[in-house]
């Protein structure tokens, strides 16, 4: 490869490190052809996509990337060794990339591949470890979906009071009408 091409490669990954506000770094390493081509097909079959990098070149878009956003990901330049493979995403699916790979090792009954690192606006999360801390993360969609239910909440519980008190008037008023005749 040679210096323009290495060159252009950085900038793109810049580009997309300061677009991008989150990303995952997996070790591919290990992996069969077969279980490589399906973890991609599953990655694919929800719209992202993986990419292997040198780790020089991605630490050198890193360093760019990070004069433009002012984030820090020093802490992540540890785990860039061996093989280094990248998941840009959006912010709406922060968790989806490690309900992928947790569901993948599941059926594929494997340890691999192994998650090194994730970045998320600022948030660094470390180790192979994190991947139930990463997949328990709630989705934008799921984060509204608690909010409309926490304001419901106060509104059913006033209505179901007024219906079960107007049930409770309703019986004394016949209760009384009873009694008196």
């Amino acid at each position: 490869m040679n210096r323009t091409t290495k060159q252009e490669i950085v900038n793109n990954l810049a580009a997309n490190l300061v677009e991008t506000p989150a990303f995952y770094l997996f070790d591919m390493g290990g992996l069969k052809v077969n279980q490589d081509n399906l973890f991609r097909r599953r990655l694919f079959e929800n719209n992202l996509k993986v990419k292997v990098i040198k780790n020089t070149l991605l630490i050198k878009a890193l360093e760019r990337a990070s004069k433009d956003t002012g984030y820090d990901y020093t802490p992540l330049y540890e785990v860039l060794k061996g093989n280094t493979a990248i998941l840009f995403i959006d912010e709406e699916r922060y968790n989806l990339p490690a309900r992928i790979l947790r569901d993948f090792r599941k059926e594929e009954d494997s340890e691999l591949p192994k998650l090194k690192a994730a970045f998320m606006e600022g948030d660094v999360y470390i180790g192979d470890d994190q991947l139930k801390a990463l997949a328990s993360l709630k989705s934008r969609e799921e984060l509204i979906g608690d909010v409309i239910t926490l304001l419901q909440s106060p509104f059913n519980a006033v209505m179901q009071a007024l219906q079960s008190g107007a049930n409770t008037i309703m019986g004394l008023l016949e209760a009384i009408e009873n009694k008196n005749q």
